[in-house]
């Protein structure tokens, strides 16, 4: 099994509402997507995040192209 698969499967999933400003709430920090394409289409929607088992917040958008940066 590849290491990113198995770390996708060994994490902590919620999802998280996306807000007009194209922000994140999670563990009492907000997430800020970086606005593009994909992203501009995300508010009002919930998306899929992932707490790693190292304590890293990921999400499938990342792999798409919708960065994130923490504030």
């Amino acid at each position: 099994m590849e290491p990113d698969r198995l770390a996708d499967i060994l994490c902590w999933r919620e999802k998280r509402y996306v807000t007009q400003q194209l922000t994140v709430s999670y563990n009492r920090k907000m997430l800020i997507l970086e606005p593009n394409d994909l992203s501009k289409k995300l508010p009002g929607k919930y998306v899929d995040t992932y707490q790693l088992a190292d304590g890293r917040v990921a999400s499938p958008l990342a792999r798409q192209g919708a960065g994130a940066q923490g504030v």
